[in-house]
């Protein structure tokens, strides 16, 4: 069962906290967990944002991100710091860098592609 209360604050703020229960399940361990996430627009180009998701049963942090956004138009990059702790005395770091699409674009080559179109819409 998953349930999460998201509230945004104002266009420059967001917060979401959840919760994971997982109980009886023939593939899974049981689990119980408590996330949060907050994002914070700096101004139109910037934002920054963090996550991190709290295990009951053991009483660890299992994964932290932590994220600085950047506006490029039509895309959004992000750079970001995952840390990562599963109980076994080893913390994992890794960094993160995505780039994603904010719409589907139009663009020509010499024929007309036209993705809108081929999509239906």
């Amino acid at each position: 069962m998953t349930t999460s209360f998201d509230w945004m604050v104002n266009p420059n703020i967001e917060f979401r906290v959840g919760h994971q229960y997982l109980q009886s399940n023939p593939y899974y361990q049981d689990t119980s967990e408590l996330s949060f996430y907050t994002y914070l627009r700096l101004n139109d180009n910037w934002g920054f944002s963090l996550y991190e998701d709290y295990q009951f049963k053991t009483g660890l942090i299992n994964q932290q991100t932590y994220a600085i956004h950047r506006d490029l138009s039509s895309w959004v990059s992000s750079l970001g710091l995952n840390i990562t702790n599963n109980g076994s005395g080893k913390t994992q770091v890794g960094v993160v860098l995505t780039f994603t699409l904010k719409d589907l674009p139009r663009f020509g080559l010499p024929v007309n592609l036209d993705v809108g179109k081929a999509l239906g819409e």
